[in-house]
């Protein structure tokens, strides 16, 4: 059983030109533009060996680095301008482990141990999406692996960045694909996220285990009905691309409750109950976290005296982990209209922050007090309309 396909956070098809001999591919279309450097040929460098004996790649070959710490991929890339960046990094992992590198920009590194997970063949390539800083002119990205098993196979880099108009540049964040399994009668209605990178033409095997549930490629959707199947079972699903199968998901979500997910919160005291909330990826695994207000019994409107108890924010993985907590204190008055916050990714990093007014006593997540600890900045009708007020991420 197919329901249609959510239509969101698509990318158009692009109209592709290459330039061979520099090994460049520059694509065009509606909604980006992306320049790609191909890992074989010049200016791109690699510790190792270029070769074509696994099927699949780009243009003529891709970079086999040596099996050593260090051994690197590097591209000279080309921004009109200074600004953000978004790179894709194409690559093959046919080994069981992860291989990490460290993506540096300039010398400098802009992330740490990228994670470039398996595969699950030589043949299966697969997308690493990263937000970088570049300079206008040349720039040189360096993947250099951080084990003794040294790279996987480079495929190529595509680099965007931002422009004048439209949507190129933009940034997106680095989601799994967020594979859900609820039950539906005898079976389990499977579901799962469309990447902004995919065209609305992907296509999918869905697997129960090791075993797929789909007779034929899924579509024209991003769910899929799997009849009579175990109440417990669990899911992964697979990418097709251009005919090869590609790395496996993360294993399925399970709404054992049944049409919703029973996430445990925990309460700051029996006097609190939870508000507002939102979402991110607060740790870059590509799940979302819960960013979550706790409002006091004693909370008052902007027309109601009063002193009021603390606010609170947590910070929750979907299992209930809590990740952190923060004290917005007593110059933060509790009520629906005085504490707003927002979730983003403001430094492009990969990991979502949060933005909230604060005020002197504000204790953060990890426990540091902001302004003066020990100001009271409430009136003696419990109104707070003197003291420093900040807005902090």
């Amino acid at each position: 059983m197919l329901l249609p396909r959510p239509r969101t956070a698509l990318l158009s098809a692009a109209i592709a030109f290459t330039l061979a001999a520099a090994g460049v591919v520059v694509a065009a279309g509606t909604s980006a533009a992306a320049t790609r450097y191909e890992a074989e040929s010049a200016p791109a460098t690699c510790d190792g060996f270029i070769e074509s004996n696994h099927a699949g790649f780009s243009g003529s070959g891709f970079c086999n680095g040596d099996n050593v710490a260090g051994a690197a991929a590097q591209f000279t890339v080309t921004a009109a301008a200074a600004g953000t960046a978004t790179l894709d990094i194409r690559y093959a992992n046919g080994a069981t482990a992860n291989r990490p590198a460290d993506v540096l920009v300039n010398g400098t590194v802009a992330h740490a141990a990228t994670a470039f997970d398996p595969t699950g063949a030589w043949t299966a390539w697969a997308t690493k999406t990263l937000t970088v800083s570049v300079n206008a002119g040349d720039n040189t990205i360096r993947l250099s692996p951080v084990s003794a098993d040294g790279l996987p196979n480079v495929d190529y880099l595509d680099l965007e960045t931002g422009g004048g108009g439209g949507e190129s540049g933009r940034q997106m964040e680095d989601l799994n694909r967020g594979l859900v399994s609820v039950r539906s009668g005898s079976g389990n209605l499977v579901s799962w996220r469309l990447l902004g990178t995919e065209s609305a033409s992907a296509a999918f095997n869905l697997y129960r285990g090791a075993t797929r549930v789909n007779a034929s490629l899924i579509t024209n959707s991003t769910n899929h009905l799997d009849a009579g199947a175990p109440a417990d079972s669990s899911y992964t699903v697979r990418a097709v691309v251009d005919g090869v199968e590609q790395a496996p998901s993360e294993p399925s979500l399970r709404f054992a409750g049944g049409s919703y997910l029973d996430v445990p919160i925990s309460r700051p005291g029996s006097n609190y109950t939870a508000g507002d909330a939102s979402v991110g990826d607060a740790d870059g695994d590509g799940q979302y976290e819960i960013f979550l207000k706790w409002d006091p019994s004693d909370q008052k409107d902007n027309a109601q005296s009063g002193v009021t108890s603390n606010v609170y924010i947590d910070a929750y993985r979907l299992n209930g982990q809590r990740l952190w907590r923060i004290n917005l204190g007593r110059n933060i008055r509790a009520g629906a209209h005085y504490t707003q916050f927002q979730v983003y990714d403001y430094d492009g990093d990969g990991q979502a922050e949060l933005a909230v007014k604060t005020g002197d006593g504000t204790v953060s997540g990890t426990g540091q007090t902001i302004g003066n600890a020990g100001a009271d900045h409430r009136n003696s009708s419990g109104y707070i309309i003197t003291g420093p007020e900040y807005l902090t991420v």
